[in-house]
């Protein structure tokens, strides 16, 4: 099976992540408190633009929303336990 590599654009990225501009350069900047090395890194395709794999932004999409889901079950665990 073939996957097709699809490259976005950042204002693509931007909108599939639901990221602003401001939030989808924190992710990337290491110095951030609001890094995430987890984020897909970007892909150059010339000396000034860039892009990222469709496949890797929906693979973090999907990692974020597991992370999500769990710390929505973990707090209603606690407060059913606190209750």
């Amino acid at each position: 099976m073939t996957t097709k590599l699809e490259i976005l654009r950042p204002a693509e990225a931007r909108k599939i992540t639901g990221l602003g501009k401001t939030q989808f350069a924190e992710k990337q900047n290491p110095k951030s408190k609001y890094f995430d090395p987890t984020f897909p890194v970007a892909v150059a395709l010339g000396c000034r633009s860039v892009g990222y794999y469709r496949h890797e932004l929906e693979q973090w999409l999907a990692s974020r929303l597991r992370i999500t889901a769990e710390e929505r079950r973990r707090r209603a665990t606690a407060r059913g336990a606190a209750a």
